[in-house]
């Protein structure tokens, strides 16, 4: 078996964290009730929050009608005109748009901090309690921790509105700049502007927003943290830790964008048979192509809370990491005892025999490269089952799929 340190380095440097997404997806595919979480909490606070928003669109609207604005002039076959009268719209609207938003976004980031706080709390307690290997908390206890998740979660979402409103003054310099009555309307410049902005600050949030995303888990997973010890930690996790966390956050930007563009193409897809459909049924179809979106981006949220959890579990600390290897219990391996020296031979070869294991042992114990694939294949030739979406490779619960096969 590998010693401490080994097995602590080999956590460190050889497991990306790409390798396990798949993993994350699996398990998050076969227990829906997790996604079902967020779904819920995420549709309790957004539905009523559009209804909102919709209310005061249309009050603004008869206030100030779109004709006095000038948005009836508006001709699309000429882009130049249309973005100087799009402009000048903007400009009669702020005032009462802002006027609306000063009263709204208070009330919303309250009612969001609450409900993403009881949400995100059972959603974490419910990935734990479905881990059996991980030991399940308490529902009493994970309450316990919500107002630590509330705090949390507003602090996430006003960082985020920060950089909305970074995002919105470039672009509006950008507007200031490259649209003006006085001048012919530099459309190309103000593109490029709007698209180096949105993809700067969308990069720039997925390289940095994992530190405020971890700062839940830690608090959920470590009793003796509170909100602001959970947040300090989150920044000392160090380099090996951080770096997968880093990864994760990048792949779930890159999976946010191409569902952008999936929900694009399915939207766009149906308009060459807008005079068959009818508006009405376009209509319905754009509502699908909506709601299935929103679905397949909570999912990911999910995959990635799973991924950062169990991340946390393999890097907690190296202190942490040497007592649970020395005293880790043997109660789960010890029923598949008798058949732990064929497995070795038919796995690992002759020279793996006699092996202390204990119910924390995986096959990434006793591997020599830096991928499970060779193993898990030669466990799937002789064996004839699949044990790659078993989560940490753990041993007893690949005999016991063994064996249940039997």
């Amino acid at each position: 078996m590998l010693s401490t340190e080994d097995e602590a380095r080999r956590r460190g440097t050889e497991v990306r964290a790409t390798q396990t997404l798949v993993s994350h997806m699996s398990f998050c595919w076969r227990h829906p009730s997790v996604l079902a979480l967020e779904v819920g909490w995420r549709w309790l606070f957004g539905i009523p929050f559009l209804t909102l928003l919709w209310g005061q669109a249309q009050r603004i609207l008869v206030a100030i009608p779109p004709e006095s604005a000038g948005l009836d002039r508006i001709n699309f076959q000429n882009p130049w005109t249309s973005s100087v009268l799009l402009a000048d719209a903007a400009g009669i609207y702020h005032p009462a748009v802002a006027e609306a938003l000063r009263t709204i976004v208070p009330i919303a980031i309250v009612a969001w901090a609450i409900l993403s706080g009881i949400g995100r709390t059972l959603v974490l307690w419910r990935i734990r309690s479905l881990d059996s290997a991980a030991g399940a908390p308490t529902l009493g206890f994970a309450l316990r921790r919500l107002p630590g998740f509330i705090v949390l979660q507003e602090l996430w979402l006003l960082v985020l509105l920060g950089c909305f409103w970074l995002w919105y003054r470039g672009v509006a310099w950008a507007a200031e700049t490259h649209i003006t009555s006085a001048a012919e309307p530099d459309l190309i410049g103000y593109l490029i502007w709007l698209i180096f902005l949105s993809l700067g600050f969308f990069v720039l949030w997925a390289l940095l927003s994992w530190v405020l995303s971890v700062a839940p888990v830690l608090l959920f997973h470590e009793p003796s943290l509170n909100s602001g010890a959970a947040l300090v930690r989150s920044f000392r996790l160090g380099r090996a830790f951080s770096s997968k966390l880093m990864e994760i956050n990048l792949v779930m930007a890159i999976v946010k964008i191409a569902l952008i563009v999936l929900a694009m193409v399915f939207s766009a897809a149906p308009l060459p048979f807008s005079d068959q459909f009818g508006p009405d049924v376009l209509h319905v179809l754009y509502m699908l192509i909506a709601v299935a979106f929103l679905i397949a981006n909570d999912y990911f949220h999910v995959v990635r809370l799973r991924s950062f959890a169990e991340f946390w579990r393999h890097f907690s600390d190296r202190s942490k990491l040497k007592k649970v290897l020395k005293l880790a219990s043997t109660n789960q391996i010890d029923v598949y005892s008798s058949h732990l020296d064929d497995f070795f031979k038919n796995v690992y070869g002759e020279e793996y025999q006699e092996l202390w294991v204990s119910d924390k042992s995986s096959l990434w114990d006793f591997a020599t490269g830096r991928t499970l694939e060779p193993y898990i294949e030669r466990i799937k030739k002789v064996y004839g089952v699949d044990v790659s979406d078993i989560e940490g490779a753990l041993l007893w619960k690949i005999l016991r799929r063994i064996v249940r096969r039997d």
